[in-house]
């Protein structure tokens, strides 16, 4: 790999760096397609360039850096001077191919995770969708740069180069070692929090453990490597099973645990209300019948156990939701509803009584950190530029709502004329400083430290002009 770049730096320094060619590439950009674009690419210091980007610009361009690299070498014969370093990538293209089949996804998942508003379901679903996709090595990888108006091609695992073979091994035990591996060592599974997976499950459409958790575990542990000695021992399929099963239990007990600690607050609640002092009872319950009846029939019942009313009530809820059929449906303006939005609806019909809360507080934690980095970077350029003008708690009010736009639509804000907007500005904000309209006490001192601070010679050129 570390050869392929640095032949990749080559073609791109050879193209941006000769001068004597003059504008041969844009004019062969321009030739072939009007509307293409001249650069081969289009580096700022201030942004981080991917790999993947880079290899999808090579491959756009790559019948006009087979012509220019060629026209390089004509001109140097034409002018009887040894002729340059062909074309470094000449041999490369099925290799730059593949690697763009690999990479694309993993580019799209970084960039989905990353978003404004990342979605924490899209974004396990993608990492599933890597894992059964592109990370199974005994599946072939479909050519992502082939246009979409043809039929997809397919690159078969005995077609694929070295470079490639070794660089999807190494991705596929990076990404085992610090995600999937929740699934196959049994040490973390009473450890692990299980968050994304808790937010699919609280999921109306992807809610089915079969189809999406259990699926991908199978797979991870199906595809262990038990003895790195002996790559070909494997699980067996009891130890799938298993394993499988207690993931698949992990996730259910991690959404049990929040409803039961929502419970366990109402019950203290309600304990604490049966506790407040009541009307005091008589040392001895006045007879209405015979004392013999009373013996026999008469004792009063027993407070109730509100612990295992609520476990009852927990339980029945999770086996309702997980054989529920109802999905995602449209607001009041015909769009389709957010998660969030569903569990509201759902909480509003009494439906549920745990889950709803338990949706609030899983899907509240957010499917990276970088929309918080984003955030603090916003904030923090604000305050640089306005530090010495706004009060600490002025900052705070416009970082939130610089992050959070829809607490305020500028749209319906009601429009101002102009002594409308004058009578509209804290007069905190306003400093006369008119001499006639300064009518203070210090008025005559304030007028001696503004003519004091010009010289006499300063005043002297002014009048001069006059």
């Amino acid at each position: 790999m570390t050869d392929m770049i640095s032949r990749i730096a080559k073609t791109i320094y050879a193209v941006g760096s000769n001068a004597a060619m003059g504008e041969l590439f844009a004019e062969l950009c321009t030739m072939l397609d009007t509307n293409a674009t001249t650069q081969l690419l289009e580096h700022k210091d201030h942004r981080f360039m991917g790999l993947t980007r880079v290899i999808r610009r090579l491959l756009q361009k790559w019948e006009e850096l087979e012509v220019w690299f060629a026209e390089r070498i004509e001109k140097a014969l034409r002018q009887r001077k040894d002729p340059p370093e062909d074309f470094p990538l000449a041999e490369d293209r099925t290799t730059l191919l593949q690697l763009y089949a690999l990479l694309d996804p993993i580019t799209k998942l970084n960039t989905r995770s990353q978003s404004e508003s990342a979605n924490q379901v899209e974004v396990l679903l993608t990492l599933y969708r890597l894992r059964l996709g592109i990370l199974d090595e005994t599946k072939p990888l479909r050519d992502r740069f082939r246009s979409l108006d043809l039929p997809p091609h397919h690159f078969r695992v005995t077609e694929l180069t070295p470079l490639v073979r070794k660089t999807r091994a190494l991705l596929v035990v990076h990404f085992q070692k610090h995600f999937f591996q929740r699934y196959t060592d049994t040490s973390q599974f009473s450890d692990v929090s299980y968050i994304p997976e808790m937010q699919m499950v609280l999921h109306p459409v992807f809610k089915n453990l079969e189809s999406g958790i259990a699926r991908v575990a199978r797979l991870c542990n199906s595809q262990l490597v038990i003895d790195p000695l002996n790559p070909h021992l494997r699980h067996t399929r009891a130890i799938v099973e298993e394993n499988v099963a207690a993931v698949k239990m992990a996730v259910i007990q991690r959404v049990r645990k929040v409803m039961e600690s929502l419970a366990k607050g109402e019950a203290n609640n309600q304990q604490a209300f049966l506790d407040q002092p009541t009307v005091p009872v008589p040392a001895q319950a006045p007879t209405m019948y015979s004392e013999e009846l009373m013996d026999m029939f008469g004792q009063p019942p027993e407070r109730a156990d509100i612990g295992g009313t609520q476990a009852r009530r927990i339980e029945d809820e999770i086996e309702r939701w997980l054989a529920d059929p109802s999905s995602i449906g449209r607001n009041s303006d015909m769009k389709t509803e957010s998660v969030l939005e569903y569990w509201q609806r759902q909480d509003g019909s009494n439906t549920y009584y745990f889950l709803p809360k338990v949706a609030r507080i899983i899907f509240a934690v957010p499917a990276s950190a970088a929309q918080i980095e984003r955030d603090f970077g916003v904030s923090g350029m604000l305050v640089t530029s306005h530090r010495t003008r706004l009060a600490k708690h002025n900052i705070d009010m416009c970082s939130f709502l610089n992050r959070n736009r829809e607490f305020v639509d500028i749209t319906q804000c009601k429009p101002l004329d102009d002594n409308e907007q004058e009578l509209a500005v804290p007069r905190s904000a306003l400093v006369a400083l008119d001499t006639p309209s300064v009518v203070l006490p210090f008025a005559e001192e304030w007028e001696q430290q503004m003519a004091a601070s010009f010289s006499s010679a300063s005043i002297d050129e002014e009048t001069k002009y006059e």
